[in-house]
């Protein structure tokens, strides 16, 4: 049996795209104008310092829409699952200490999920967690209550290549 701890899978995928959609456009915005500024910073005759700040602007904007890239990739695919036992479970301030974030390892997957959930989870607990597979946007978890086989990991929807 496998109690899942989140709404139903529909409702969780559409929440997960709404908010990888978001993360779009949020990326989108900031790399655009982070390229706009390094051509204009180009176009000027940068010296000194100047070709410091075409640099960290150029690769920001290079990171953005990378992020874009895999974000757009996301939203075109299908998600998978990765079964496993929980081996770890982590929270971490970002923004310096503006918000608290919460992380669990899977399988050697890291995941970023909801306080609300990370709270029920137990270490070295069988879950099976349904995600997208380059972003690692987490749809649902469901603890595994029965003795299923945890060591299997299904990664056909997993694409390594860049």
């Amino acid at each position: 049996m496998i109690q899942q701890l989140d709404i139903g899978v529909e409702a969780a995928t559409r929440r997960a795209r709404f908010s990888m959609a978001r993360s779009l456009l949020f990326y989108l915005i900031v790399g655009v104008a982070c390229a706009i500024s390094a051509v204009y910073i180009y176009s000027l005759p940068p010296g000194g310092f100047g070709w410091v700040s075409l640099v960290v602007v150029a690769v920001l904007a290079g990171l953005c829409l990378w992020q874009v890239w895999q974000f757009g990739r996301d939203l075109q695919s299908e998600a998978g699952e990765t079964r496993g036992v929980l081996a770890r479970k982590w929270q971490r301030a970002e923004l310096f200490i503006v918000w608290q974030s919460c992380f669990i390892l899977v399988d050697r997957h890291v995941f970023k999920i909801d306080a609300d959930v990370w709270v029920f989870l137990e270490l070295e607990k069988p879950l099976v967690v349904r995600h997208f597979p380059r972003t690692m946007t987490v749809v649902s978890i469901e603890k595994v209550t029965s003795a299923v086989d945890t060591s299997a990991v299904d990664t056909s929807a997993v694409d390594t290549s860049a």
